[in-house]
Formats: C-alpha cells, sequence, structure tokens
C-alpha cells in the first residue's frame, strides 16, 4: 500500500497524487485518495480539498464538489 512505501503517506505526496488525478480526470480516485487520508490520520489540506472539488467538477460531479467545500469549512479550512 502507499502507507508502506518508501516514498512514505504525507500531505505533501497525497497533495501531488490527488492534483495528478485532477489532471487525468479521475474524479473517482481522488476522492478515494481524500478519504485515505482522513482514515490514516493524515488530514487533507486545502490544497488537497481544491484539487479534489476540481477533480469532481472536471468528472461533472458538482454535488460532490460542493460536499467537499462544505467539508473544508467544517475542518476549518480556507479555498
Amino acid at each position: 500500500t502507499m502507507q508502506q512505501s518508501a516514498i512514505g503517506f504525507d500531505r505533501v505526496v497525497c497533495g501531488a497524487a490527488i492534483s495528478a488525478c485532477e489532471a487525468a480526470h479521475e474524479w473517482q480516485a481522488a476522492l478515494a485518495l481524500l478519504q485515505t487520508m482522513d482514515t490514516a490520520a493524515v488530514p487533507p489540506d486545502t490544497v488537497a480539498c481544491c484539487a479534489g472539488i476540481s477533480a469532481c467538477e472536471k468528472g461533472g460531479q458538482w454535488e460532490r464538489a460542493l460536499s467537499l467545500f462544505a467539508g473544508m469549512h467544517e475542518k476549518g479550512l480556507t479555498p
């Protein structure tokens, strides 16, 4: 798993991976990574959340994008 790999599992690595998912229009993978961050006690930062929102937008998933946006405010993150 990514957590056990040599590159580590932190916000920077996850943010880069989510941004790559955004660029590839892979919104499902972006959301999976955001969920993994939450369960792995590596809370998503603004960069990761915004990349996830953008990935959802590019995939036509506006309801999911709005949900992520609302979640940012709940976590005290500013877009």
